[in-house]
């Protein structure tokens, strides 16, 4: 099972409009709310995703791959290698998510990332 981290604020759930607000100011950001396809690379078997009001994706250098889920006051993403290199342009724009909130990101088992 993948490791998520979280953008959470710790004084109460992020709401909507500021989410939207901080995300409008990454370069690279979009929003994905509607229903997508995906293919299990593995099984290939077909699978519906429902988007939700506030998902976004974020670009690399070559496309659009870095999904990130907001539900119930926090936006939620796969931890990956990457986000090891502090240089790393996906974790710069996810850190510079949670300074403008006012809040943390929070790995799956509390622990606070000082990204």
């Amino acid at each position: 099972m993948a490791y998520s981290l979280h953008i959470e604020n710790t004084q109460g759930p992020i709401p909507l409009e500021a989410w939207k607000k901080a995300v409008d100011t990454i370069e690279g950001a979009r929003y994905v709310e509607a229903e997508s396809l995906i293919t299990n690379p593995f099984s290939g078997e077909k699978i519906l995703v429902k988007g939700n009001e506030g998902d976004i994706e974020i670009s690399t250098s070559s496309s659009f791959s870095v999904g990130i889920s907001f539900r119930r006051g926090r936006a939620t993403f796969s931890n990956r290698e990457e986000f090891d290199d502090p240089l790393n342009s996906i974790r710069l724009a996810l850190a510079k998510l949670a300074a403008i909130l006012d809040a943390k990101v929070i790995g799956d088992e509390g622990e606070i990332y000082e990204w």
